[in-house]
């Protein structure tokens, strides 16, 4: 049957859905580095931890830096002197575990929303 009226047309808009106060609402869990080694990948016992300048340049669960010995204190922080380093990664978002090993040089950029 054609609607000859606007009266008769009837529709619900729901524009925001109906949130019970009483309920919490999940946040999500911030970035977090759980570890990250900077190594020589022949040979790697040649290794040094550097979480500790990692989780530093987190800000609003973005990360973004190049992957060198000035980035992680300087050459006082090179694992092997003269060879391509490694660097792994291992990070936690909204309880989420992953892991990424980049080459020296590169740009990390771990932007999480």
């Amino acid at each position: 049957m054609p609607i000859k009226k606007t009266s008769q047309l009837v529709a619900t808009v729901i524009d925001y859905p109906y949130l019970d106060s009483a309920l919490p609402t999940a946040m999500p869990l911030p970035l977090v580095i759980d570890s990250a080694v900077y190594y020589d990948p022949t040979n790697p016992t040649n290794s040094i931890d550097v979480e500790p300048y990692l989780t530093p340049l987190i800000f609003n669960n973005h990360l973004s830096f190049i992957v060198e010995n000035d980035t992680f204190g300087g050459n006082r922080a090179d694992p092997s002197r003269g060879k391509v380093k490694e660097l792994k990664i291992t990070y936690s978002y909204n309880g989420i575990k992953s892991t990424m090993v980049c080459k020296e040089k590169a740009t990390v950029i771990l932007q999480c929303l």
